[in-house]
């Protein structure tokens, strides 16, 4: 695909994987907007600044562009709009659904600020590699479900790192970062990491998986109610995003018609 003039955003926490993420982007891409979400259960969010700068440094500050944005009534509704309904249906495992709802709410977000502004590419750092990940190819279905909540307004999702099995690693390598870690360390070199926020949820969701639902319940039922959930809220999603534009009187078929010709 021809990406030279094109624009992209990237979901930015500043850690090693959106880093790499930029990194690869801007060696593809006109310009990119790095965006950095912030929410309640969210801290530290100004640490993204420092990679965010690295990059406006090496690549050109016309070329970067970074963003924080708080979206916490979105990810409150997705995983509260309808907490009783949840509770009968999932239970205790409503513990681990969190941060999925969280996700889809920063893909939701991302999709909202594209239309907004013509952005026909969005991308995360997504990796296969990731840490806590307690049933092998649950990541690869998310992503089905990332991929077709963008596509259905009109836009690219790309995961420029998904095969990296050490970001960390190959930023040392291109000489971003100064010291080499071999592989990530739980929770030092991973979790609080000096360049990116802290969420206080995931590790509760973590220890609650591995210690509880998994020993008790199987993998097999983790994945039937996660894939489950990611389509229940998705489709809540794609009903905040046409709110959205309905309550600022904007036509967001247009706007996906304006991506798709930007996109060619």
């Amino acid at each position: 695909m021809e990406m030279e003039n094109k624009e992209v955003s990237l979901l930015f926490t500043g850690g090693w994987d959106s880093t790499l993420a930029a990194f690869k982007l801007c060696k593809t891409f006109k310009k990119i907007h790095l965006l950095t979400f912030y929410h309640s259960n969210s801290d530290f969010t100004e640490r993204s600044e420092v990679n965010a700068n690295k990059l406006k440094d090496r690549f050109g500050h016309e070329k970067i562009i970074h963003r924080i944005i708080d979206f916490d009534l979105l990810r409150k509704k997705l995983y509260h709009g309808i907490w009783k309904q949840d509770v009968k249906k999932y239970g205790l495992f409503l513990i681990e659904c969190e941060c999925a709802a969280c996700r889809i709410a920063m893909f939701a977000r991302t999709i909202i600020y594209n239309l907004e502004n013509s952005i026909p590419y969005c991308a995360s750092g997504e990796t296969q590699a990731v840490p806590f990940n307690p049933v092998p190819g649950l990541i690869d279905e998310h992503l089905k479900f990332k991929n077709r909540l963008c596509s259905d307004y009109g836009i690219t999702h790309i995961t420029p790192v998904y095969y990296e099995e050490n970001p960390h690693h190959r930023l040392f390598e291109l000489g971003f970062v100064d010291k080499k870690v071999e592989r990530r360390k739980f929770p030092y070199e991973y979790l609080f990491y000096k360049t990116q926020p802290t969420c206080y949820i995931g590790p509760m969701s973590a220890i609650f998986t591995k210690f509880y639902y998994l020993p008790y319940r199987g993998k097999k039922s983790f994945e039937e109610r996660s894939i489950e959930y990611f389509r229940e809220k998705t489709d809540i999603a794609k009903q905040s995003i046409k709110k959205y534009f309905e309550e600022k009187e904007i036509d967001v078929n247009a706007l996906i018609k304006a991506g798709n010709n930007i996109s060619k």
